[in-house]
């Protein structure tokens, strides 16, 4: 299963054989600004955007990926996310300024 951000601020579920199938469509995700980051550490898929949210799924086998949870990092907006020594590290915007925010302190 592959996902990607669309133009229009949404996350597509693709089933990937020979060729693309569209499994599931989650329109304006992170409100009208958009996905900036999409990462699939497991079974869970990760998502962020320009609300300043962090979203979690689980893409678990089932037909439908399902959310977990959501998590306001507190800046204003979420620019990437990665895994780094099993923590959780996003990149983010405050203001101007370009800040690397990770494990306990998100």
């Amino acid at each position: 299963m592959e996902e990607v951000g669309g133009r229009v601020a949404e996350c597509v579920t693709l089933e990937t054989e020979e060729h693309l199938v569209i499994k599931q469509s989650m329109p304006k995700l992170h409100g009208r600004m958009g996905v900036t980051d999409l990462r699939v550490e497991g079974e869970l898929l990760w998502s962020v955007g320009r609300d300043g949210f962090i979203r979690s799924y689980n893409l678990g086998g089932q037909e439908t990926v399902t959310m977990l949870q959501a998590l306001h990092v507190g800046y204003d907006w979420v620019a990437s996310i990665r895994m780094v020594w099993e923590e959780l590290v996003c990149l983010v915007w405050h203001g101007a300024r370009l800040l690397v925010r990770g494990g306990g302190g998100l």
